[in-house]
């Protein structure tokens, strides 16, 4: 096996680096999303409170707002940074990158619609921060493409 230039070297390590940090930031914001709770102090919700969020205030502040807008497409912002670490450490390089954007930024208001048309089926619980699984990016697509695509 021939060595590694010392390029190749760094360029390797900071690959490594940049998977296992995006597989942290995956479980802290899975850990942020689980223990949500809407009476943490947030942007949304401004109390001098203990928090219960599992990865403290920063988790809370980060939680308040995901859930407010997106809903539970929340997951997409778990789901992605999990799934593109380890496919770094798995394979040692990242490409694609501008695809991988390109479809997360179209996924997550899709989901978000999506978790706002089936609201009618599943109960919005009274802690929810709004009144639609989708937050209010789903709900908003959902008032206005509803209407456009029904037959």
């Amino acid at each position: 096996m021939a060595a590694l230039s010392t390029s190749d070297f760094l360029n390797k390590v900071f690959v490594n680096v940049l998977g296992i940090a995006l597989i942290a930031f995956g479980i802290f914001m899975l850990l942020s999303l689980i223990s949500y709770d809407p009476y943490d102090p947030s942007a949304n919700f401004i109390k001098e409170a203990v928090v219960k969020n599992w990865a403290g205030v920063t988790g809370a502040y980060i939680a308040g707002p995901i859930i407010g807008f997106i809903g539970l497409a929340g997951i997409m912002v778990v789901i992605s940074p999990l799934s593109w670490g380890w496919n770094i450490l798995k394979e040692s390089t990242f490409n694609k990158i501008w695809l991988k954007i390109t479809f997360l930024s179209i996924c997550i208001p899709s989901l978000s619609a999506f978790f706002s048309i089936i609201d009618p089926f599943i109960d919005v619980s009274s802690n929810w921060p709004t009144n639609s699984h989708g937050g209010f990016i789903g709900a908003y697509l959902n008032d206005k493409l509803v209407p456009i695509v029904t037959i």
